[in-house]
């Protein structure tokens, strides 16, 4: 995924879709994403406090899916909890190109890039 803004666009198209998913599979649950500051949140408003497992299990299911066969991966990270919803910090991500070689024989060492 080269190019940074068809790349935001991309994993920002992803995002909803994920909500949109995980929405469909788990309707019990309201799920709001706002996004500060370029972070992306996911505010969940459980209806029992078991719900926060399923919610998980679910959010992972999902994403695991998505970036099946591909070089992305996600991060989801519970925040805190306010008043009567869940916050969680959700990404995905394109992984750092490397700009070393680490002698490990990396599949994408720097050393294997064309020249140009």
């Amino acid at each position: 995924m080269k190019g940074g803004s068809n790349a935001r666009v991309v994993l920002e198209k992803m995002l909803f879709s994920l909500i949109e998913r995980v929405q469909r599979l788990c309707p019990e649950l309201s799920i709001e994403h706002r996004r500060y500051v370029g972070i992306d949140f996911l505010y969940i408003r459980p209806p029992t406090p078991a719900a926060r497992a399923i919610f998980e299990a679910k959010v992972r299911e999902q994403a695991d899916k998505m970036v099946r066969g591909t070089s992305l991966f996600y991060e989801c990270h519970f925040v805190r909890k306010a008043t009567d919803r869940w916050v969680y910090r959700f990404r995905f991500r394109v992984p750092d190109r490397k700009s070393f070689c680490c002698g490990n024989r990396c599949p994408d060492c720097i050393l294997l890039r064309p020249k140009g």
